[in-house]
């Protein structure tokens, strides 16, 4: 009878503890939103360099604001605009993703 007891009790702690690790993979508490204008500016740089190499974006100034028809996403662009063709990069505010592209 209580090996039957402690057999239910570690079955129910044990589901209990899946069902948390679950949730926690499912939806992660939003622990990577981009919620500031600089960490924005960080993640675009990091995907400019990476794209273009430092030699071009070297001394640019940059700024970052929430893009109008969309929300979700920070739009950053290079301060003053380079050419007509300048790629805008668009981090998304909620995972940090980014979205090049060009006006």
């Amino acid at each position: 009878m209580v090996k039957r007891k402690i057999l239910i009790l570690l079955i129910a702690a044990l589901s209990t503890v899946s069902i948390f690790q679950a949730i926690i993979i499912i939806r992660p508490f939003n622990r990577h939103a981009v919620s500031t204008p600089e960490n924005a500016i960080i993640i675009a740089k990091a995907e400019l360099l990476r794209r273009y190499g430092e030699a071009e974006i070297d001394g640019l100034e940059f700024d970052a604001v929430r893009f109008g028809e969309q929300p979700d996403y920070w739009n950053v662009i290079a301060l003053p605009p380079l050419l007509s063709s300048q790629p805008h990069v668009l981090v998304r505010v909620s995972d940090g993703k980014v979205v090049m592209r060009w006006t």
